[in-house]
């Protein structure tokens, strides 16, 4: 997994690895916009994210369903960013 910053302070998160089979997979790449503000989550109706960095080696976010309950939240350690 690796986080790439870019030039507005938004992190974009490439995950890859090899599945039971042996095969590689990768993740569909994911903006995280750490700034606490909840916004639509891009191909998932009735869904909302917000994602925050509560200090310099984690980002954390969380999804949340349309009556308010969590669908899932996660919280990474970013050891270091690279900017685009």
């Amino acid at each position: 997994m690796v986080f790439e910053l870019d030039e507005q302070g938004h992190y974009l998160m490439r995950a890859e690895g090899a599945n039971a089979k042996g095969e590689k997979v990768s993740e569909h790449p994911q903006t995280f916009i750490v700034d606490g503000e909840v916004r639509p989550l891009p191909g998932f109706a009735g869904i909302t994210f917000m994602s925050t960095r509560p200090d310099p080696h984690t980002i954390q976010g969380e999804a949340r369903r349309e009556d308010g309950s969590s669908s899932g939240r996660a919280r990474s350690w970013c050891p270091r960013t690279e900017s685009r």
